[in-house]
């Protein structure tokens, strides 16, 4: 779960690169380096869902102002290239 506060934003999941299961909530693939190899290890990307985008259901909360302004804050914030 993300939480902004005390209130929480949405619900999200960690997941490995061999899980056989889906989510439709945004997810982060805790060995996701391992597809990624030119990604710096103490990274991680929050995707749309897993195993891919197309598995997610309603609107994207990701980008949530609050969320985008609490990470910014924590000067974790990074857009995507």
């Amino acid at each position: 779960m993300v939480f902004y506060g005390l209130e929480r934003v949405y619900l999200g999941a960690f997941t490995i690169s061999l899980s056989s299961m889906s989510f439709a909530v945004p997810s982060i693939m805790v060995d996701g380096r391992v597809m990624a190899t030119n990604r710096a290890p103490d990274i991680l990307v929050i995707d749309r869902a897993y195993p891919g985008p197309s598995f997610g259901v309603g609107p994207d909360p990701r980008g949530n102002p609050r969320i985008k302004a609490a990470r910014a804050a924590l000067h974790k914030l990074k857009d995507r290239e």
